[in-house]
């Protein structure tokens, strides 16, 4: 059985059915670093203070290392890499936005902050879902039927999770302008709520 993902020739010919695929150059060096990265964020977010939203970053942790380590096992690497990018891309504005945060420069922290949110829609609210309808479309791996609803439904947690997320930046936005200082309400340490 062969397909591919949008046709012959097509841009999305990111799915491949063979044993030894010929990848890109340095995409197994891009694999090994994005499985580094996933795998120390978990071990901080464990090892470190609990949060308020540690559940959902437990969970976002577990997901994503499940999903990299698969599709580099499955050898649909080309998924894998552009789903990874697609998350990266959006996390340089983020990660710039905390690091704004430490210094006074709030007008600058907000003008990046909407930066973020715009390129966070684009990539994981717009595209990403795009992709996840491809994989549940598709079947993307022949004669494996649990990972065929498996990993549709891994990334479907990623997606219900970046709306979350963004409903939270929209929380910020708006506590910014009510009280104008800009805070993030969901990354507080101490108020891990007691079950």
């Amino acid at each position: 059985m062969s397909w591919e993902l949008g046709g012959k020739g097509s841009y999305w010919n990111i799915f491949t059915p063979r044993d030894y695929p010929k990848n890109d150059p340095y995409l197994k060096e891009y694999y090994i670093i994005v499985t580094g990265y996933h795998l120390a964020q978990l071990i901080v977010h464990f090892a470190s203070e609990k949060r308020n939203d540690f559940i959902e970053m437990a969970l976002h942790h577990l997901v994503t290392i499940m999903l990299v380590f698969g599709s580099y096992l499955c050898n649909v690497w080309k998924c894998g890499a552009i789903i990874a990018y697609l998350h990266d891309f959006s996390d340089i504005f983020g990660n710039t936005c905390k690091l704004l945060g430490n210094f006074n420069t709030h007008q600058l922290t907000i003008a990046v902050f909407i930066v973020m949110m715009c390129v966070w829609a684009w990539t994981r609210m717009y595209v990403f879902p795009f992709m996840v309808y491809q994989v549940f479309t598709l079947d993307p791996f022949p004669g494996y039927p649990v990972l065929n609803y498996l990993y549709p439904f891994m990334l479907s947690m990623l997606c219900v999770l970046h709306y979350y997320w963004f409903l939270i930046f929209v929380k910020i936005l708006v506590f910014y302008k009510k009280k104008g200082v800009a805070e993030d309400l969901q990354n507080k340490t101490g108020t891990l709520k007691e079950e």
